[in-house]
């Protein structure tokens, strides 16, 4: 094995070891457990001697790859004839706080939009009824000052 790191060691590697068995006897290292065997030699598309990141790489360990799917197969095999959903719930203590707590801070909103703007009419219905008031002209106002100035003389009996 040689690389800096134990992934580039191990693509590095082959599996030459795992087809001879006094390889395979020496790096079984549990000796109360039954010793494993080699792999048989069979035929295959990957040499004898190739490297474990090239069969990687090449084909991600796979020998051949038969794909015999149909999608029409599939479809008739696991087409539902009907779909049906039914959820059981109860309501829970938690639920119920949570509901009620979520209505109340939405009423407490609503109420103070409502009351803005029930002050905001009032203040211009207020607004409305004194401008329709008729004014007092400024002479007529300084005629009733001076009239409210005007202390009553006492009169002397003697």
């Amino acid at each position: 094995m040689a690389g800096c790191l134990p992934l580039e060691s191990i693509r590095q590697s082959t599996l030459e070891c795992l087809y001879n068995q006094s390889c395979v006897n020496i790096l079984s290292l549990q000796p109360n457990i039954s010793q494993p065997r080699a792999l048989p030699m069979s035929p295959s598309n990957f040499p004898l001697n190739s490297t474990i990141g090239s069969m990687f790489d090449k084909s991600l360990f796979v020998e051949s790859w038969k794909n015999t799917s149909s999608f029409e197969d599939y479809f008739n095999l696991c087409a539902p004839r009907s779909l049906s959903y039914t959820y059981q719930g109860r309501l829970r203590l938690a639920s119920i706080f949570t509901t009620s707590v979520s209505v109340f801070g939405g009423l407490v909103i609503v109420w103070q939009l409502i009351t803005l703007a029930i002050v905001k009419i009032w203040n211009l219905i207020k607004w409305k009824k004194q401008a329709k008031q008729p004014s007092i002209p400024p002479d007529q106002m300084k005629i009733e000052q001076d009239i409210t100035n005007i202390s009553p003389k006492q009169i002397n009996k003697g």
